[in-house]
């Protein structure tokens, strides 16, 4: 065995590139609840590396200057957003713990909720936040606040704004 020192190294091979087409999987979960992964296609990893290229800004001002209204937002839509994303999980623990508490509130539901969301809890976080959520939870009753007497608790009586 060889050790090599700054000075004194094996040399260097090029690295074989990657394939252009990468395949694309899918999830079936057959009748008995057991999920298979599958692969439905390839995608072309190069398009989308060509398509993210910048255009020249000659390019992009004589297409919209021909009237092309997309070619601007073309060059918007590659850019960033801002978001306030500080209370977001920052580790896929934490995103996966977020999700065991959301299907542990699903499942102290009461059963009439829970089929409101056809006894799905995926269902239930994708709505979540949403009109829909709001109603199906039955939070949308139609009152305002002003119509709903409060009962303070030192007196035990209604209060009526």
């Amino acid at each position: 065995m060889k050790i090599y020192s700054a000075y004194d190294r094996p040399a260097n091979k090029p690295d074989k590139p990657g394939r252009r087409m990468h395949p694309v999987y899918a999830v079936k979960i057959d009748d008995h609840g057991h999920k298979t992964v599958y692969q439905t296609g390839e995608h072309d990893q190069y398009a989308d590396i060509q398509a993210s290229r910048p255009d020249e800004m000659r390019s992009i001002l004589e297409r919209a200057l021909k009237g092309d209204q997309g070619a601007l937002l073309a060059v918007q839509q590659r850019h960033g957003f801002y978001a306030d994303v500080s209370n977001a999980p920052k580790t896929l623990a934490e995103m996966q713990q977020l999700i065991l508490d959301a299907t542990h509130d699903f499942e102290l539901l009461p059963a009439e909720i829970r089929e409101r969301f056809e006894n799905n809890v995926d269902q239930f976080i994708s709505e979540y936040g949403s009109p829909v959520f709001a109603q199906k939870m039955g939070w949308n009753t139609g009152e305002t606040p002003a119509q709903t007497p409060a009962v303070t608790k030192e007196e035990g009586t209604k209060n009526e704004p």
